[in-house]
């Protein structure tokens, strides 16, 4: 239910079942309904029980989940030289996500996971 309503707070998808254009920025304050929303899907998920724990136990969801801090610091790296190299590339959006899936695959697999089993005495 939870993700339900995180999805109608989407204004893309507002605004297109509203037929009418609304900000982007229309649901950018409700950083205490986002917090609990999402924190209502993070618990449907770790307590698994229900639909929501069997779609994020997907591999490819849970692969996502392993390389997603990398995707999120190097997407912009990918997008910067995406631009400067090729500026105007049709379909630049998904070769920008594909390198940037790369780049925070290399860097989970040989930075992330190898660091992970290094131990503090």
């Amino acid at each position: 239910m939870s993700l339900l309503i995180i999805v109608c707070m989407t204004p893309a998808l507002v605004s297109l079942a509203l037929q009418k254009q609304i900000s982007i920025m229309h649901f950018h304050r409700q950083f205490l309904l986002y917090g609990f929303l999402w924190s209502m899907v993070l618990w449907a998920c770790v307590s698994g029980k229900g639909g929501m724990a069997k779609v994020f136990s997907w591999p490819i969801l849970r692969y996502f989940g392993f390389i997603s801090f990398s995707l999120y610091l190097f997407h912009i790296t990918a997008i910067k030289l995406l631009v400067t190299f090729v500026p105007d590339l049709t379909g630049a959006a998904w070769v920008a996500l594909g390198m940037g899936v790369a780049i925070a695959h290399l860097t989970w697999t040989y930075i992330e996971k190898p660091s992970a089993k290094v131990r503090i005495r």
